[in-house]
This record gives C-alpha cells, structure tokens and sequence, in this order.
C-alpha cells in the first residue's frame, strides 16, 4: 500500500484530475463553427489546435466572450472570420503532472479558470478547469475532516 502523501500526491496532478472530453477546433474554422460547437456541447469555450504527426497541439482557445467583442459586438459576420483570427494565443497550459497548487497560481496569475492540460510531447490530453480543482480540494478537505472522527473512534476502541 502506498504512503498516504504519495497517494494524494498523485490524485491532485493535472491528469488525475482533468476532464478527457475536450471539445476542439481547427484554425481554418469558422467562428460560426466554433459557437455551433459551445452550444451543442454546453461549453462556453473551446481548444484551437493543430494537427502534428497525429498530435493534437493546443494554439489557442476560443470563448463565448471572444466572439461576442471580436465580431457580434463590431457587426463582423461570424461566418466570414476564421477561429485563428480571434482565438487568445499563445494558450497558457497546464502539464500532467502540475499538482493542483500550480493549477491555483497559474489560473490565478493569468486570469483564467481553465486550462487545456498537455503530455511531456505537447500534446493535448486533457482540460482541467478552477470546478475540477475545487472538487478535488473538497475531496481532500472532507477526507481531512474524518480523520478527527476516526481519531476519536480508534481512542474509544483502544481505551474502552
């Protein structure tokens, strides 16, 4: 059985606690294709990548904010700009084995509440957002909480 520390270390890294179900665009889209995508998935934003040697490589991200200023907001026809024009790029990633502390100051130093997580290649294997950690935090937090309850439990049994 593995220590507990070594345990929690694990289950608080990136790829323990993303989302595999990552919704993605090509640059070559249209920003129409991209709000079709938000709006069959229930997403308010999606991963721009490229394709390399059977990659995918995060580029940038799309938002549901990005289309409204970029092209609602001037009256740009949505269907005539392509995602790479608007997307925010670089994207800022987070790695699988960032622990959920890098997450917190890379979200927090950024402004942002979500991050595509990327292997040791660059290739996207996941999305990992600030709802994630928090419920892994909680986790944590619940399982700390118990152990004052199993501490007074094991007093009892040993001192009857």
């Amino acid at each position: 059985m593995e220590p507990v520390q070594k345990s929690y270390q694990k289950s608080n890294q990136s790829k323990f606690i993303q989302s595999a179900n990552v919704v993605c665009i090509d640059t070559m889209a249209t920003v129409t294709d991209a709000a079709k995508l938000m709006r069959e998935n229930h997403i308010g934003d999606v991963v721009v990548v490229d394709k390399r040697n059977g990659k995918m490589i995060p580029v940038g991200i799309i938002t549901d904010r990005d289309i409204t200023i970029e092209t609602c907001a001037q009256d740009v026809p949505t269907d005539k700009i392509l995602v790479g024009d608007i997307m925010t790029k670089p994207v800022d990633v987070a790695h699988e084995t960032d622990d959920v502390f890098a997450l917190v100051n890379k979200m927090k130093n950024h402004g942002i509440g979500r991050l595509p997580v990327v292997d040791k290649s660059g290739s996207l294997t996941g999305f990992v957002s600030a709802q994630d950690i928090f419920k892994t935090l909680t986790k944590t937090l619940d399982d700390l909480a118990s152990l004052t309850d199993l501490q007074h439990k094991k007093e009892r049994e040993t001192r009857h």
